[in-house]
């Protein structure tokens, strides 16, 4: 999000204030009696007290001072980066979604840019999907009203709805960005988490589109059946593609589900010395709310065949994989246990704790960064896979049309150093896209439509056949050429 400085004619304005006074006559109120500020609070706070009660006492308009306030708690929160204040219903969805319960919607992933909502991830089966909404997307209308000055909690909620209603979005699609309109039915959202099937003799094939609370027996479930439908099985690909995360120790629980013993899955690192921890592959790491009942915890990993400890993985990936399933990446690529193809991932390396606020309301706030075991950076930098193979047979466009977590710049307030290689990074990449889309316009080109999820593990997809050809021990056609402007070992360990 970019903020314009704007520069106020100090002469003029003051005598615009002189006319004004003039004209309309000016009235002086008494000094408000401020109370003294307590010393362990921010003078900033006690401001907004005194701001309050002067609006309370002062205002010639009626003013709601309950959604005052909190419209200014959801528009300061909001600029920090993944931050969010959730009002009770935004907090009780967000709850019956990690739940896996569904929500009604259109079944995008957004994350606010400028005035408008870029789709980081569409749901399978959606009702976005089936409208032909793409990842990268910007979306800066809906039912005619413009985006133009409103906050993340105003986007969303302009496209909210009840169930079977039709709300019609504008899209601005790279390279032209003229606005395409939508008309999208809402729906009730609950999709699938976990798929797997026998995609040729003795090989096997398990997609994962996110990480709920649930995930780790649901994929203990489909390794389960995998198994008894070919107790011979020779090789496994974990397919993390299209994944927009999800619970920490759910992904933990899924490194554990491939290694042995106890071992390191993520190193935490918080704002201190003492909130850096690493996370290993027990269940006191991986268990979440719905292993426990009535006060006793189970082990999801119970039942797991130990052919998956020991068996050939391949895990797929692409700039659509984010936060947790980099997580699952990362940990396997380092502990050696899996072979990654694809592309780059997104490069979410950071942890969002929700705190339960007053009034049934919550916070989403950025706690931590992870690393993968042996430290490596991942917030900016992504996994960079072993082979890196396109998703499609022909070619994929330059990596810069593609929206990863370097490209999105953060408020000045968070102090991030100007001199973080991340900010060069940045600026190579967007100067990089101005390029590749002045080209493509200039040949009246068009974005490529998107490698659909319902398309995975069937003939038509290219970076799985790849990935098939590798365990079968063929040769693979790789992606020529440096993959990114890094190197992001040279930084594991330092950061």
């Amino acid at each position: 999000m970019t903020t314009q400085k704007h520069r106020f004619p100090f002469i003029h304005l003051t005598r615009a204030i002189q006319i004004a006074i003039c004209a309309f006559g000016f009235h002086t109120i008494g000094a408000y009696a401020a109370s003294p500020c307590p010393p362990d609070w921010e003078a900033e706070i006690c401001q907004l007290k005194d701001v309050v009660e002067t609006i309370k006492k002062d205002s010639y308009t009626p003013i709601d001072v309950h959604e005052f306030l909190n419209q200014g708690i959801k528009r300061t929160v909001d600029t920090l980066t993944h931050g969010q204040f959730m009002d009770k219903t935004e907090y009780a969805d967000m709850w019956k979604a990690w739940r896996a319960e569904g929500y009604v919607g259109i079944g995008v992933v957004v994350g606010q840019e400028g005035d408008g909502l870029r789709v980081y991830q569409v749901l399978d089966n959606s009702p976005a999907e089936k409208a032909n909404i793409h990842p990268n997307d910007l979306i800066v209308e809906a039912n005619g009203e413009n985006f133009r000055g409103k906050t993340f909690k105003e986007m969303t909620e302009s496209m909210a709805g009840p169930i079977n209603s039709v709300v019609k979005i504008t899209v601005q699609r790279m390279p032209r960005m003229q606005k395409t309109y939508f008309n999208i039915t809402r729906d009730k959202i609950k999709t699938e988490t976990v798929y797997h099937r026998i995609v040729a003799p003795h090989y096997g094939w398990v997609r994962i589109s996110s990480f709920d609370e649930n995930v780790v027996a649901k994929t203990v479930d489909a390794l389960q059946d995998l198994a008894k439908t070919d107790p011979n099985l020779k090789g496994l690909i974990l397919d993390l593609r299209n994944n927009g995360g999800g619970s920490l120790n759910a992904a933990v629980g899924v490194v554990s589900i491939f290694v042995q013993g106890k071992q390191k899955a993520v190193l935490i690192k918080g704002n201190s010395t003492e909130g850096q921890r690493y996370l290993y592959t027990t269940l006191d790491d991986y268990k979440t709310a719905s292993n426990t009942k009535n006060g006793v915890t189970q082990d999801p990993l119970a039942n797991l065949p130990e052919i998956y400890k020991t068996i050939p993985l391949v895990v797929l990936v692409h700039h659509n994989t984010i936060s947790a399933p980099e997580l699952v990446t990362g940990a396997l690529q380092d502990l050696k246990r899996a072979t990654i193809i694809g592309e780059p991932t997104f490069g979410k390396g950071s942890v969002q704790t929700i705190s339960p606020v007053i009034n049934n309301t919550g916070l989403r706030l950025t706690t931590a960064n992870y690393f993968t075991p042996s430290g490596c950076p991942v917030n900016g930098y992504g996994i960079t896979p072993d082979y890196l193979v396109d998703e499609r047979k022909n070619g994929d466009l330059d990596d810069a049309l593609n929206f990863h977590e370097v490209d999105y710049a953060h408020p000045k307030f968070e102090g991030i150093d100007p001199n973080n290689p991340l900010e060069k990074i940045r600026k190579e990449r967007a100067a990089k896209r101005t390029e590749v889309v002045t080209a493509m316009n200039q040949r009246k080109q068009d974005m490529p439509p998107p490698v659909l999820a319902k398309t995975y593990a069937t003939t038509t997809d290219y970076m799985f056949s790849q990935a098939l050809r590798y365990l079968q021990g063929k040769d693979i056609d790789q992606k020529q050429g440096q993959p990114s402007t890094y190197n992001v070992h040279t930084l594991c360990g330092t950061l």
